[in-house]
């Protein structure tokens, strides 16, 4: 899509970016609260070094794909999916597309 019409990687970080600051906004302001139902589930948690999987009850009261944090600068970092000419990052993508999936 990015090639097809003509929609430059900075475009796109710079979509990203805002995209990324106006949800949080909205999460701190609750605009969200009604649409979200809190939901208790038990998480599994994996350490990488250790191989220990623990579980934990949690409960997920918002979208946890948002990250606050993103910086134009970590945007830009990021290199793109489909090799070096490609525009599309994990930044630039739907949570959903790219495999993002919650784990019960």
């Amino acid at each position: 899509m990015s090639k097809r019409y003509k929609i430059s990687r900075e475009a796109q970080d710079e979509y990203s970016f805002k995209s990324q600051q106006r949800t949080f906004a909205a999460q701190e302001a609750g605009r969200f609260n009604d649409e979200i139902i809190a939901t208790t589930v038990t998480k599994r948690f994996d350490d990488k070094k250790t191989g220990e999987t623990t579980r934990q009850q949690i409960t997920l009261d918002r979208d946890e794909c948002n990250r606050p944090g993103t910086t134009l600068a970590g945007l830009a970092a990021l290199p793109p999916v489909k090799g070096p000419s490609g525009f599309t990052r994990p930044a630039t993508q739907a949570n959903s597309r790219m495999g993002y999936r919650p784990a019960f």
